[in-house]
């Protein structure tokens, strides 16, 4: 997987170059070919390839939302509500939780959760929505 700097590099590129070339159409269209020119300038410097696009934005968001279920666990046991979660994602409260639920009745009877944090969180019903389920020695040492 590329790295956070060359995928943000490839969609900065896509930007630029999708930009130019929209102004050089829209230039040539306007008859104003000399700023036509200077878009086609600007567009040419870059190579951008459409399907690169597409994967490096759909690894950007994976690896993003890769990390959401820590992030919730930890919004959850400092008190955030499922709405404020909800609000803070743009998502209802209730999918929230229901695939925050998914992904803890997911986690492996090892004790470890995806982000190799000690513990499996459980729903309850308290504010902060979890109780810790009993480590193994090893696991308190973390």
């Amino acid at each position: 997987m590329p790295t956070y700097s060359h995928m943000f590099e490839t969609l900065r590129n896509w930007f630029v170059w999708s930009g130019a070339d929209c102004g050089a159409r829209v230039a040539e269209a306007d008859g104003r070919h000399a700023a036509a020119a200077e878009y086609r300038a600007v567009r040419d410097q870059r190579t951008v390839d459409p399907l690169d696009v597409l994967r490096t934005t759909v690894e950007l968001i994976e690896s993003l939302h890769a990390g959401r279920w820590a992030v919730v666990t930890g919004a959850r046991l400092r008190g955030a509500t499922w709405e404020e979660i909800g609000h803070a994602l743009n998502e209802r409260p209730d999918a929230v939780r229901c695939e925050y639920t998914a992904m803890v009745d997911w986690v492996p009877p090892t004790g470890r959760a995806p982000s190799n944090s000690a513990g499996i969180a459980r729903l309850s019903d308290d504010r902060t929505g979890f109780e810790l389920l009993e480590m193994g020695e090893a696991d308190r040492k973390m």
